[in-house]
């Protein structure tokens, strides 16, 4: 991608300039990771995309809470979601697995980060309805694929008592609070309760429950 291409004086050609848009995108997932959406200004972001000004920023992204929908899509791409639907593992143990790779992305990162998805979620306000969309889409979308993959499991969605969205969500949630007090306490302890004892407990119970 490129800003734009220009003309020289000689009329040839100018050699095209790299855009800017993908510095910003990055600047601004690490500033709103870093400092929270409400604690992050768009003088820091261009700071940090190194060449950057405000103009650049406005050249790119409307305001600031569109740069914000489009960090936190990515970041949910970022996640390989993809493995909850490959039919290649077995349902609970690629559930297993998704959530074993989504802690070791925020070890990676840095656990007083927090998940960004998360921390979002915990700035939403009537004034960025469109960010909460976002986020509350992208929660949907992974309670939806965690929620296949237990139907696919069990292979009885419509057994009495079968619950998928339920225990989908209690993962989820789950799953966030163990990052909430990682993030908190800088500390692996939650999540590494989650990962080795809570998340088999709860795979292990939904399976002797549904399917035998």
């Amino acid at each position: 991608m490129i800003d734009h291409i220009g003309l020289d004086r000689d009329g040839g050609t100018k050699v095209a300039q790299p855009s800017k848009r993908a510095a910003i995108l990055n600047a601004g997932r690490a500033e709103f990771h870093e400092r929270g959406y409400n604690a992050t200004g768009i003088a820091g972001i261009t700071t940090r995309a190194e060449g950057a000004h405000k103009g650049s920023f406005y050249n790119h992204f409307p305001s600031k809470e569109d740069l914000a929908i489009e960090v936190i899509t990515d970041y949910g791409k970022s996640q390989r979601m993809e493995m909850l639907r490959d039919s290649s593992v077995e349902p609970l143990a690629r559930i297993q697995a998704h959530f074993e790779f989504m802690a070791e992305e925020l070890r990676k990162e840095g656990l007083h980060l927090g998940c960004l998805l998360g921390n979002f979620a915990a700035e939403m306000s009537s004034e960025t309805p469109r960010m909460r969309a976002t986020v509350i889409g992208n929660f949907t979308a992974w309670s939806g694929l965690l929620a296949a993959a237990l139907d696919e499991a069990a292979d009885i969605r419509s057994a009495d008592g079968h619950d998928s969205e339920t225990t989908a969500w209690l993962m989820i949630d789950a799953y966030e609070g163990a990052a909430l007090r990682g993030r908190a306490t800088d500390s692996p302890a939650p999540m590494n309760s989650f990962i080795t004892i809570g998340l088999p407990q709860m795979l292990r119970a939904f399976a002797e429950h549904y399917t035998g």
